[in-house]
């Protein structure tokens, strides 16, 4: 899958993803494999006897001589979250059920791998070094380029360029150079590393069930980024289908609710709770600049407007600006 991420987006795009997406080629694609094939085990392992409609992959055998996974599939009619929303709207009663049960989900993991009782498996993963920059190069490590902020970039992704004052551009990179440090070196919990509508499939039939795939790029990881990736795709599908708007709007909220309670059950404060709001403002901002322009859902016009509402979510979680936070659905995950 990432390889054929990285092909797409060679015939998608212009030379301003060239750097990111020859690296992602340079890199052997079974090199993540092993990755994949133990957070599969792991999951399985973590999730085993909680009630739920989310679960992984079972993984059936592993061939590392040939470099073959066989797992389950999650059947003939399941589609992507993404697609879903975009074509197929569910009830609001389904959407709902959909974000607790992986906001749930999601708490379970980051909960049951951190501190000491994760420590091991924390260990293992910090051997996907690849991982950790792959995941700073699509996300931060684009940021100035997307917006025409580099030498190398021209005038970006947007025609003219958003406009930005001396002190939001230092602000923009002292978050990219902060992030990329933490990036490379945090090991708060074990990461998913892509959690996103597109690696989420969804059965209706004969019974609701999530299924989350793609887990090359498991690593040790910070809570909020995860978190802010889903966001970020939630809103973007609103903006660009807004016919999805009730539904991307329950998911959301019920999401950020069970995260919060499944936190919250194993002991995480108020404080806690606010430092990770901020890190998804700052991640789900950042997404939604580099992703939507690539992503080419909409008009260049309502693809700029959307830019700009993620330049808000920097700068106001760059400033921790409180009263903003309480009039955003990142407020759902406060206490």
């Amino acid at each position: 899958m990432l390889l054929l991420f990285a092909i797409l987006n060679i015939l998608q795009n212009d030379r301003l993803e060239f750097l990111t997406i020859t690296y992602i080629l340079s890199i052997n694609i079974f090199y993540f494999q092993d990755f994949e094939s133990k957070a599969l085990k792991e999951v399985l392992t973590l999730t085993s006897g909680i009630p739920s409609i989310v679960s992984v992959p079972e993984l059936f055998d592993e061939d590392k001589v040939n470099r073959v996974l066989l797992m389950a599939d999650s059947g003939e009619q399941s589609t992507t979250l993404k697609a879903l929303y975009q074509s197929n709207h569910p009830s609001l009663e389904i959407a709902r059920t959909i974000g607790e049960s992986l906001g749930a989900f999601l708490a379970r993991l980051h909960t049951a791998t951190a501190g000491s009782k994760g420590e091991e498996i924390r260990r293992y993963f910090e051997r996907n070094e690849e991982g950790r920059r792959i995941a700073f190069l699509v996300s931060y490590g684009r940021l100035l380029r997307v917006l025409g902020q580099t030498k190398e970039s021209g005038s970006g992704a947007f025609n003219p360029p958003i406009p930005l004052r001396p002190d939001q551009l230092q602000q923009l990179s002292d978050l990219v150079s902060v992030m990329e440090d933490r990036i490379m070196k945090s090991s708060d919990v074990l990461a998913m590393g892509d959690f996103w509508p597109g690696n989420i499939l969804v059965s209706l039939e004969p019974k609701l069930r999530c299924t989350v795939i793609d887990w090359e790029l498991a690593r040790p990881g910070i809570p909020g980024l995860e978190i802010g990736q889903f966001l970020a795709e939630m809103l973007t599908l609103r903006a660009f289908h807004p016919d999805a708007a009730p539904i991307v709007e329950g998911t959301v909220s019920s999401f950020l609710k069970a995260y919060r309670d499944g936190q919250v059950k194993n002991g995480a404060s108020a404080e806690d709770l606010l430092d990770i709001a901020w890190d998804v403002a700052t991640r789900c901002g950042t997404h939604m600049i580099v992703t939507t322009p690539q992503a080419r859902w909409g008009t260049p016009e309502r693809t700029r407007e959307v830019a700009m509402e993620g330049l808000e979510y920097i700068f106001r979680g760059i400033n921790e600006d409180q009263e903003w936070l309480g009039k955003t659905f990142i407020k759902d995950i406060l206490l």
